[in-house]
């Protein structure tokens, strides 16, 4: 730990948190990336949607196509695999081992709050050990984990005994699940199985700071433990001084950001593109504070979905709206409906963005854009 104070920055208005956000995202112009650079910058995408995530490439990378993305499940160069925040992300092996390890806590806080009471009386090590043999066998579903478990510990729900080696395991969701347009049983083996070598951890928890703020930040510790799930970092935010500066945002809160990067101002009257982005894109799910992107009319019509995780449109920035899409043999619809009156120029350019994400999602076919606008 170093003495040495991060040089003051002047407050960062919202305005500015979002446009850095969507450069580094590569949503201002998409980067010459392969998916897996791509995917290897985010530090993973959310993904335990099966298939919504596919949408993450589009914008942000150029001439991609998600039957290229899907190869990279199937030759194993991209993995999906529950790491930050317990949940399933696509990811690299390598960032797979180093994210996984480092959030093991968070996996076992999360079994121990949900399944803690079905799991009192259970060694936790002999089950993890005995479904690790089993699945050195063969790749198996939950359900099938849960069954062969419970043939030993005959006084335990199955279901409760398979969350252990979820939790407890770096367990792969392996193909042809995840692929895309295929289907599959949700069912697992561990990294090294399927990648078929022992991948060790490669990053400490400083260089994830570092590689998380190069892709969402400036942003505070409390946003980064939102992304991860981890607790208690201050730490090894103050290990970091000598490679961090300080910002504040307008409402007082520290914010930390690389003392190496490119910081790119929008030019006065610069208009932000129109991004549409999936249920989960981490781009809204990276921050304990999401007001840089999340606007109160936004959050009001996830709550008349009854809290379910919608699909964003941002125009100039912020949440403005959802959609949806849906293929009919050979017909490409996609639906966007508004939380609040846009311009006839707005909504001329979501009109188009929308053709285009149709277009991207089912090539060939016929294409179609139903809008929909907020009640006056």
């Amino acid at each position: 730990m170093t003495d040495r104070q991060p040089v003051r920055l002047q407050p960062v208005s919202t305005e500015e948190l979002s446009y850095l956000t969507l450069h580094r995202q590569h949503l201002l112009t998409p980067a010459p990336l392969s998916p897996r650079e791509l995917t290897q910058h985010l530090i993973g995408l959310q993904a335990q949607n099966p298939w919504s995530w596919y949408a993450g490439f589009f914008r942000r990378t150029e001439d991609v196509v998600p039957e290229v993305v899907s190869r990279h499940l199937g030759d194993r160069s991209l993995v999906r695999m529950s790491a930050m925040r317990a949940t399933i992300h696509l990811m690299t092996p390598a960032d797979a081992a180093s994210l996984r390890f480092h959030t093991q806590a968070v996996h076992q806080r999360t079994l121990k709050s949900s399944f803690g009471r079905d799991l009192k009386d259970v060694n936790l090590d002999d089950v993890t050990n005995d479904a690790q043999a089993l699945l050195g066998e063969r790749p198996q579903t939950l359900k099938e984990l849960g069954a062969a478990l419970n043939r030993k510990w005959p006084d335990t729900k199955p279901s409760s005994l398979a969350m252990i080696p979820r939790f407890m395991l770096p367990l792969v969701q392996i193909p042809p699940r995840g692929q895309w347009g295929q289907s599959g049983a949700i069912a697992y083996t561990t990294l090294d199985t399927w990648v078929g070598q022992r991948v060790e951890p490669q990053h400490s928890i400083e260089q994830i700071i570092l590689r998380y703020l190069a892709a969402f930040g400036p942003a505070t510790i409390m946003d980064f433990q939102a992304w991860s799930g981890l607790t208690k970092c201050k730490p090894h935010f103050d290990n970091l001084n000598k490679r961090l500066i300080q910002a504040r945002t307008e409402g007082g809160q520290v914010l930390y950001d690389l003392s190496e990067i490119e910081r790119p101002t929008p030019h006065a009257e610069e208009t932000l593109p129109v991004r549409f982005l999936y249920d989960y894109d981490n781009l809204l799910l990276a921050y304990k504070d999401r007001s840089r992107f999340i606007t109160p009319a936004y959050s009001e019509m996830q709550r008349r979905f009854d809290g379910t995780t919608l699909q964003a449109i941002l125009v100039n920035g912020k949440t403005v709206g959802m959609w949806t899409h849906q293929t009919h043999d050979q017909s490409s619809l996609l639906e966007a409906r508004f939380c609040e009156h846009l311009s006839s120029a707005v909504l001329e350019s979501v009109e188009n963005e929308a053709s285009e994400l149709a277009r991207w999602f089912s090539p060939g076919t016929d294409v179609a854009v139903r809008i929909e606008e907020p009640e006056s």
